[in-house]
C-alpha cells in the first residue's frame, strides 16, 4: 500500500511539475485599413490559455502615447481567456502606422509577445509630393518645382500662409480650384551657396485637423565654371629653380559638349606655359616654366573661356616659402 501511494505521488508531482501556461492569440495584428486622421482606431484582442497551469500577464505596455490598452484580467486560468482592448488616435498622425503592445506573461516558451495595429492614416488636407528634389542646378537658371495641396472631403479650405524655414525658396500660391486644389511653386532664391542644400516648406491651412503640412526640399548648386584649386600656390624650390603648377578646370552638364578654353594667360609672365589635358573631372592644366618669387604672390592667371557669365576668370597666384631644411645634427662621441 505504501508503494501504491509513494508512485501515486510521483505521479501527481510530475505532473504538477510539467503543467505550464501557453499564451495564444488568433490575429495579434489588426489592420484598420485607411482612416481619417481625425478618428480613433478601437479594437479588442482576444489572449486565450490553452496551457494546463495559471497564465499570469505581468506587464501589458503600449509603445506609443497615442495608443491605450487595457486588460479584462491579468489571470487567466487553463481553457479560459482574457481581453486587451485597444484604442489607436490618429490625430495629428500621417501616412502609413504600426504601433504595437508588448505583452509579457509567465508563458516560458513565450514571455513576449507584441500585439499590433497597423493601417494609414490621411490628413483632411495634404500636400503631395512630401519631398521635393531639385536636382543638380544653377542659380543662375534655377527650375520651378511644385507641391499640390489638396482636401480628401467636401470641406473647402484655403492656404494660409506658405514659409521657407531657411529662406533658400521662393514660393508662390496658385488656386487651381477655389476652396479645393491649390498648388504652390517652388522656387531656389539666386545667389545660393554651392554644394548641397535643403530646405523646409512649411504650408499653414485654414483645416485645424491638417495642422502643419510640411515638405523637405533638396538640391545640389553646380557651378557653370569652376576652377580648382581657387588659388594657385607654388611653393619656392630650395634650390631656386622651376615649380610646376596643376588646375583642374570643370564645366556644368549643361556646357560640358560645348565648353572650351580661348586662352590661359599671366600677365607680365611671357615664359610661362599652360599645357590642357583631358581629365575624368574636366579639363587639367600643367603649369611649367616658373620660377617661383615672393613678387609673384597677388598676380593672376586670366582664363578665357566661352560658357557666359564665366569669358573672363582670374586665378590668384600666391607663392610659399621652402621648406626649411636643418642642418644634420652631430651627436656627442661619449669618452669610455
Amino acid at each position: 500500500q505504501m508503494v501504491v501511494q509513494s508512485i501515486l505521488c510521483l505521479f501527481l508531482f510530475s505532473m504538477t511539475a510539467s503543467a505550464v501556461p501557453v499564451l495564444y492569440v488568433a490575429d495579434a495584428t489588426y489592420n484598420f485599413g485607411t482612416k481619417s486622421n481625425t478618428e480613433k482606431v478601437s479594437h479588442t484582442f482576444i489572449l486565450e490559455n490553452r496551457g494546463d497551469a495559471l497564465l499570469k500577464l505581468t506587464r501589458v505596455k503600449a509603445a506609443c502615447g497615442c495608443t491605450v490598452a487595457k486588460v479584462s484580467s491579468r489571470e487567466i486560468p487553463p481553457g479560459e481567456a482574457a481581453t486587451i482592448g485597444a484604442t489607436l488616435d490618429l490625430r495629428m498622425r500621417h501616412g502609413k502606422l504600426n504601433k504595437y503592445i508588448t505583452v509579457s506573461s509567465n508563458d516560458p516558451e513565450n514571455p513576449s509577445m507584441r500585439l499590433s495595429l497597423v493601417g494609414e492614416a490621411f490628413a483632411s488636407v495634404q500636400a503631395s509630393p512630401s519631398y521635393v528634389n531639385f536636382g543638380s542646378i544653377s542659380t543662375n537658371d534655377a527650375p520651378t518645382r511644385s507641391i499640390v495641396v489638396t482636401s480628401r472631403n467636401e470641406k473647402p479650405f484655403t492656404i494660409q500662409s506658405v514659409s521657407s524655414q531657411r529662406k533658400l525658396l521662393e514660393t508662390e500660391i496658385v488656386t487651381v480650384e477655389e476652396g479645393k486644389k491649390y498648388q504652390v511653386n517652388l522656387k531656389v532664391k539666386p545667389g545660393s551657396a554651392g554644394g548641397s542644400q535643403f530646405d523646409t516648406v512649411s504650408v499653414q491651412t485654414s483645416d485645424a485637423t491638417a495642422g502643419l503640412l510640411r515638405v523637405r526640399c533638396s538640391w545640389q548648386i553646380s557651378q557653370p565654371f569652376s576652377v580648382t584649386p581657387t588659388t594657385l600656390k607654388l611653393r619656392q624650390s630650395t634650390s631656386g629653380g622651376q615649380v610646376p603648377g596643376y588646375m583642374l578646370l570643370k564645366a556644368s552638364a549643361a556646357h560640358a559638349k560645348s565648353f572650351m578654353v580661348e586662352s590661359i594667360k599671366w600677365p607680365g609672365r611671357d615664359d610661362v606655359t599652360f599645357t590642357l589635358s583631358r581629365h575624368a573631372l574636366g579639363t587639367r592644366v600643367l603649369v611649367r616654366n616658373v620660377i617661383p618669387t615672393q613678387e609673384m604672390t597677388g598676380e593672376k592667371i586670366v582664363i578665357r573661356t566661352n560658357i557666359p557669365g564665366y569669358e573672363e576668370v582670374s586665378v590668384p597666384v600666391e607663392i610659399l616659402p621652402p621648406v626649411a631644411v636643418g642642418k644634420p645634427q652631430t651627436l656627442p662621441v661619449k669618452k669610455s
